[in-house]
């Protein structure tokens, strides 16, 4: 059996001061205006992706929150 491939849903500070959500298989960025909902949105996300690593950052662009989730 071949190990399943870890995506990586990203939370992070655009250039234009709004927060994205970058998913593994989306060409385009989820744009939010708090960090709360990119929080939430990236959590939804990662929750449907097994395995899974959570990478969510803050405004200097510092990793405050890494997790892997896997499956159940």
């Amino acid at each position: 059996m071949t190990p399943a491939v870890m995506m990586s849903v990203r939370v992070d500070r655009s250039p234009r001061g709004d927060w994205e959500v970058v998913l593994p298989d989306q060409a385009d960025h989820v744009v939010c205006e708090t960090l709360e909902d990119a929080k939430r949105i990236a959590y939804l996300c990662a929750a449907h992706r097994h395995p899974c690593e959570l990478i969510v950052c803050d405004a200097y662009h510092r990793v405050v929150d890494h997790e892997y989730i896997d499956e159940e």
